[in-house]
């Protein structure tokens, strides 16, 4: 997710969210260096992000052992903030937290829909919260 005011890109990968300041990398290459990268979050040792989903300035993750956290930007501060964790029944198999008016939420996404699903091997189960 690209933060384009502040030159700032958002990575997650299965070890953390990732700072990408976009004008150093440019600088080399295109490749970011470690000092360019610095993690803003990462979940509990053990413990890995498998599904995401991004706006401007929130990232939604589902994690191992069934969490769902929920994170705000801080573009300017080059940091993240957590405003909420769920433990949920099922493993979650897609998120969404698409905004759907700017106009409205300021870029914030009031809604987000995650898939579970209901036993390994079988169809996924929406619920949205």
């Amino acid at each position: 997710m690209l933060l384009p005011h502040y030159d700032l890109a958002i990575q997650v990968t299965g070890d953390g969210i990732f700072a990408i300041d976009r004008t150093s990398a440019a600088m080399n290459n295109g490749l970011p260096t470690e000092t360019d990268r610095p993690a803003l979050w990462t979940p509990l040792e053990g413990c890995r992000i498998y599904v995401a989903s991004c706006t401007s300035r929130q990232v939604l993750v589902g994690v191992t052992g069934n969490l769902l956290i929920y994170l705000e930007v801080d573009a300017q501060a080059k940091s993240l903030v957590e405003r909420a964790r769920i433990k949920l029944d099922c493993e979650i198999s897609c998120l969404s937290c698409s905004v759907l008016s700017t106009d409205e939420t300021g870029g914030l996404s009031k809604l987000v829909s995650v898939g579970l699903w209901a036993e390994m091997g079988s169809k996924p189960a929406l619920n949205i919260f």
